[in-house]
């Protein structure tokens, strides 16, 4: 059975303040330069691999850089490390490559 929600429906589960010090917490994470490269490295090859029609954005990009900086501040580190670049690399990256027609015939994954 489907359930409507309505306005009166939804409670408040944090809050505002908590928000903005969380997205505050993650943009004081540092981010060495190496691993700024790592990033920029891997989006560049989304660009350039044969079975990519349409590789990662520039907005993807700032989207992976800030999704490792936020698996470092929950980890509690004041900095990211490649590992979580790595770990961001799937859930970043994966709806935002558009795979070229032998590719997606091939079953490849993105």
């Amino acid at each position: 059975m489907i359930r409507k929600l309505g306005p009166d429906d939804v409670e408040q589960v944090i809050e505002p303040e908590k928000v903005i010090d969380a997205r505050q917490t993650v943009q004081a994470v540092h981010v060495a330069p190496a691993v700024k490269e790592y990033v920029l490295d891997l989006v560049a090859a989304t660009r350039s691999h044969a079975d990519v029609e349409h590789g990662a954005s520039p907005r993807a990009t700032l989207a992976f850089l800030n999704g490792a900086k936020a698996r470092a501040a929950i980890r509690g580190r004041d900095y990211a490390i490649p590992d979580d670049v790595k770990t961001m690399a799937e859930p970043v990256l994966r709806h935002r490559l558009v795979l070229s027609t032998s590719a997606d015939l091939s079953d490849v994954d993105p």
